[in-house]
């Protein structure tokens, strides 16, 4: 969840840190910290809480920084609030260490490190480990021996980028489970967390693996295994495709510009996948048929990406007649049964790194399955770890609140679903291009739909207004996961208390809730939910809850007899399309929401864009 960046070069390390930094900021960050090598071979540490721009502030306010190894880290608490002394980088005046993820044993490390001498300046995990390396260091005299050593003692998850004062232009890297890279550029090389820190256009890297050490020197890398073996060095990937421009294009927040993507999002997604006016995944390397045969297919995946599961595992079932199911990744591991070697898994992440959904793949693989990534990030420790990796072209994603992914997603998913029932026979050519000509037309029918969003910033003001505390979000079928999905996004980005229930479930206790007044938000976008939706509404209604409805069309008007309000999506009903354009409606209705709050929407406190510890 950390942003983690160090270079060794000709250029100056610290200007080269603080821009990939920058460029890792939206990861989540609540202090920050760098850690450089000076002229004189001594380590020098700034570092503080707050956002990366007050250790510019700093780091400007200190006089002359130049260096030319530095290593620096955006931190997003886990252990200890986020205070100057729990910002990374830890250590001592032999070794500085910066870390993503979690050791669990820290408290058993802290206590030896307290009988060993160490003295603590923060009620870090990291300072453990870091005296650890220090203490292996100290006795062994060999960076490679003391990143051994300590990585055989500590359990849990961690990336580490280390630097020792005695090797002034080198960088150290090591990691389990926590994903980390090292970026090869013609001036010098880094470590980064996360392929965004390496910049535009073509960006070559090294993945580095389980348990692998790393040496990274302006001219080279060097990589050692976890064992005694030898060092070796490794062929040079490439991500070719440019990094999309991070800058809001205009709009006040990422969230909004993002959401505006959409339309784009869906077109680079869907159309290479669509020939002929049918479904067509062999560029991907999907077999089919094996996922035809596959007795059971799970979806897991964590947050909005397992909402998009959800929706995913709906279509397998409707459309292709699968046993799809979808689990909470964090969950998947205690879930009985487990899949065995007939099945499939398909984790679905925007990131590719979601530390939770990596475990659950890693489970699905030790018992045999199949496994499918379905990501937004070519490379990725998740689409790297699975069998076959199938990505959405949704490009970078700042904001926290997962927007433009979640609606590409869940298309690319109903596509899969097309394709699997066509070749399972279920449906005909004639349908499949029906549906993806449904798919080919949503990005036109989103455009539509942004040019009302006045529409709905009037909404949002009324919600503001009358709004007096717990909120309702019901929905039928799928529009329930819509419901869940966004009634998640009023969470998160507009801090209202909400939740979602099927509209069934409600008067199964729930009900009791509603007195006159209560805000419930109803999803109504799948027309054979329709009658049962309106009685739902008419129940919550009869009880003086204000009922503000998102449907897809309202022929009748019934929708609107029974609300306060009712936003329309849709000028003609899409079935198969429709829950995404009202999921879409529902976004920007908390984006407006969130606005009318003065919220900070693009990076809502306590959350982090890559969750990378479990």
């Amino acid at each position: 969840m950390c942003g983690i960046f160090g270079y060794t070069g000709a250029q100056n390390a610290v200007r080269e840190v603080i821009a990939g930094l920058r460029a890792l900021e939206y990861r989540g960050s609540d202090s920050a910290g760098v850690a450089r090598i000076s002229p004189e071979g001594a380590l020098i540490v700034q570092k503080c809480a707050g956002r990366l721009d007050a250790l510019e502030q700093a780091l400007a306010a200190g006089g002359d920084v130049s260096s030319r190894c530095a290593l620096g880290h955006t931190r997003w608490a886990t252990h200890g609030a986020p205070t100057d002394a729990n910002a990374h980088p830890h250590g001592t005046p032999r070794v500085q260490i910066v870390h993503n993820g979690i050791i669990e044993n820290s408290a058993a490390l802290r206590r030896r490190c307290l009988a060993d001498g160490y003295v603590f300046a923060s009620e870090t995990d990291t300072e453990a480990a870091a005296f650890v390396i220090d203490r292996y260091y100290r006795i062994l005299g060999d960076p490679i021996l003391a990143l051994r050593h300590a990585a055989a003692e500590l359990r849990g998850s961690y990336a580490f980028g280390v630097l020792f004062a005695d090797f002034p232009d080198r960088l150290f890297a090591l990691r389990h489970e926590s994903p980390l890279l090292i970026g090869r550029r013609r001036e010098g090389n880094c470590v980064a967390s996360d392929l965004a820190a390496l910049g535009e256009g073509e960006r070559r890297y090294h993945p580095l693996e389980q348990g692998e050490i790393a040496c990274v020197t302006p001219d080279d890398v060097l990589f050692y295994p976890p064992d005694d073996g030898a060092p070796y060095h490794k062929d040079v990937l490439v991500a070719a495709e440019t990094a999309a421009p991070i800058d809001k294009g205009g709009y006040p927040h990422h969230m909004r510009k993002e959401i505006a993507d959409e339309p784009q999002a869906l077109r680079d997604t869907l159309f290479p996948r669509i020939r002929d006016g049918l479904p067509d995944f062999s560029a991907d390397g999907l077999d089919l048929d094996r996922l035809l045969a596959s007795p059971r297919v799970w979806f897991v995946a964590c947050g909005t990406a397992c909402h998009a599961a959800r929706l995913g595992a709906s279509s397998f079932a409707r459309l292709a007649g699968i046993d799809a199911r979808a689990e909470v990744a964090s969950e998947f591991r205690s879930a009985c049964p487990m899949p065995d070697a007939r099945d499939t898994v398909i984790a679905v992440s925007q990131s590719g790194e979601t530390a939770d959904t990596l475990a659950a793949l890693r489970a699905a693989r030790e018992s045999g399955a199949r496994t499918v990534a379905v990501v937004n990030t070519k490379g990725s420790a998740i689409a790297r770890a699975a069998d076959c990796a199938v990505c959405t072209e949704a490009g970078v994603e700042v904001a926290v609140p997962g927007t433009k992914t979640f609606v590409a997603q869940v298309a690319l998913l109903r596509l899969l679903a097309c394709a699997l029932g066509r070749r399972a026979g279920r449906i005909g050519d004639d349908e499949a291009a029906r549906l993806c000509r449904e798919l080919s037309e949503l990005p036109d029918r989103l455009t539509r739909l942004f040019d009302r969003e006045e529409e709905i910033v009037a909404l949002s003001r009324r919600f503001h207004r009358t709004c007096s505390g717990f909120t309702f979000f019901i929905g039928r079928g799928e529009d329930s996961i819509i419901a869940a999905e966004s009634a998640l996004k009023l969470k998160e980005i507009a801090y209202v208390p909400s939740e979602s229930y099927p509209a069934g479930e409600l008067k199964h206790g729930s009900i009791a809730l509603i007195e006159r007044g209560t805000p419930v938000v109803a999803v109504c976008s799948v027309p054979s939910q329709r009658e049962k939706m309106l009685s739902s509404l008419r129940e919550v209604a009869s009880r003086g809850a204000s009922v503000l409805t998102f449907a897809a069309c309202d022929p009748d008007g019934a929708l609107r007899a029974a609300s306060e309000a009712v936003f329309c999506a849709a000028d003609d009903p899409a079935p198969l399309t429709d829950p995404l354009l009202v999921a879409a409606a529902l976004q920007l209705f908390a984006y407006h929401v969130a606005r009318q709050k003065e919220c900070e929407i693009d990076r809502p406190r306590n959350l982090a864009k890559s969750v990378t510890v479990e």
